[in-house]
């Protein structure tokens, strides 16, 4: 009776540290996922950054009287461009463009493993 009174104690040793090893993994695993998830969101975001501002200048530039410039502010168009509707809805269109693949890298960043 004392043999198997030992060998009990000695099972739940191993029982409570074998735990005790599985709850240290399972914080590790879950701290791990929680960096990766939030990886994920800071790549999710700063791609819908880089997005909004090419879906403003695409939607409220569209009908605009002047032409679509670029980033650099470039004033010159004026004497470049002869039709300047059709030439702000290609840009529009361009823009628009640019922010779909700034979404889809982003949701991408989301779904990816």
């Amino acid at each position: 009776i004392k043999l198997i009174a030992n060998y009990s104690k000695g099972y739940k040793k191993l029982i409570n540290s074998s735990l005790l090893v599985s709850l240290k993994t399972r914080i590790n695993l879950n701290s791990t996922e929680e960096i990766i998830m939030v990886g994920k969101i800071i790549g999710l975001v700063s791609c819908l950054m880089c997005a909004f501002p090419f879906l403003i200048i695409s939607v409220y530039n569209k009908d605009s009287r002047e032409p679509i410039n670029f980033w650099s502010g470039d004033t010159t168009l004026k004497s470049k461009v002869k039709n300047v509707v059709e030439y702000n809805k290609k840009m529009a269109l361009l823009y628009k463009r640019c922010a779909i693949a700034f979404l889809i890298s982003g949701i991408g960043f989301m779904v990816s493993p």
